[in-house]
């Protein structure tokens, strides 16, 4: 029995078009989009989303084999041939970026068409870290990220009870979906990397003093100064009228760098509108309260240690 098995393998393999992993494709000009049969995975489905977000629509093609037309070179041949964008062979799980995590087809597909929609490469990196990685790596087990949302995309595989007729109208649904939320992330993308732009600004800027960060529009910054123990509030003009100061928390904590002492908490100073019970939000009637505060009070705020970060 085992030997009609590996025969039936080697079989299988000879009839199995196999393609060239050095001949890349033209996305300028592609003709198919193929893949394999079978389930379809998360990873894959952004792949084809992202294909989808930069103006390729060929809606992907479920083969069991290659056809002898397909092209390495006008063809995106994803996981099935062996070629660049093939990540279920064993022998193609190797591919990693230069810090050593793996490339899932999502990320490969990327890395070679960022320069479609991201200005610079800071945006596709950050692109990169903190949403491909975290798509591929959510359904490899033991990876850390939360496996909800691969299951989910799962889902749209037809169930045991449904027709198999039915994949290419749930594949196309999944794709769609997937393609609505690369879009919100790549403009959340170049929001943070436009604030990146502004954090330099102000460090160049006499707009930092007594560890506050003077804005004169609100921007997410608080990632940006973090890591700067010489800065530990964010100010900006409230929504609510006057100029608000948030104190900045430890990364990946709910530890605030600083708050403000207690006994200002409830006895409200001339120039502070609302201070939070905690001591970590406070409005001001104006932006110059606000300085007058900080270059006052300086020596009154309490100041918290960055926490030791322990081995996991």
């Amino acid at each position: 029995m085992a030997d009609k098995r590996i025969i039936a393998r080697v079989a299988h393999k000879k009839n199995e078009r196999m393609i060239n992993e050095n001949e890349k494709v033209d996305f300028t000009r592609v003709d198919h989009v193929f893949t394999h049969c079978g389930r379809f995975n998360m990873d894959e489905v952004f792949a084809f989303g992202w294909l989808r977000y930069i103006g390729i629509e060929q809606m992907p093609v479920r083969v069991n084999r290659l056809p002898s037309s397909s092209s390495p070179t006008k063809d995106i041949i994803i996981n099935i041939g062996g070629g660049e964008y093939d990540t279920l062979r064993p022998s193609k799980k190797n591919k990693k970026r230069s810090d050593g995590v793996p490339y899932g087809v999502f990320g490969l597909i990327v890395r070679d068409t960022w320069h479609e929609i991201f200005d610079t490469e800071k945006e596709y990196d950050m692109f990169d870290k903190f949403f491909i990685r975290r798509v591929e790596l959510s359904g490899r087990p033991g990876s850390g990220e939360p496996k909800l949302a691969y299951d989910m995309f799962g889902m749209f595989n037809p169930n045991w009870d449904e027709p198999e007729s039915s994949v290419k109208e749930r594949l196309d649904q999944a794709i769609e979906i997937s393609t609505d939320i690369i879009d919100r992330q790549v403009r959340y993308t170049k929001s943070i990397a436009k604030a990146s732009a502004m954090a330099d600004t102000l460090r160049e800027s006499e707009s930092i003093q007594n560890g506050v960060v003077f804005m004169d529009v609100f921007c997410p910054l608080a990632r940006e100064f973090e890591p700067d123990d010489s800065v530990q509030w964010l100010g900006y003009p409230s929504k609510r009228g006057g100029y608000a100061v948030r104190a900045i928390n430890y990364d990946k904590t709910r530890i605030p760098k600083a708050e403000i002492p207690e006994e200002f908490r409830g006895d409200l100073l001339d120039g502070m509108m609302y201070c939070h019970p905690n001591g970590t939000l406070v409005d001001f009637k104006s932006k110059e309260a606000c300085m007058e505060f900080f270059q006052e009070h300086h020596d009154d705020i309490v100041f918290n240690d960055r926490p030791v970060e322990t081995e996991e």
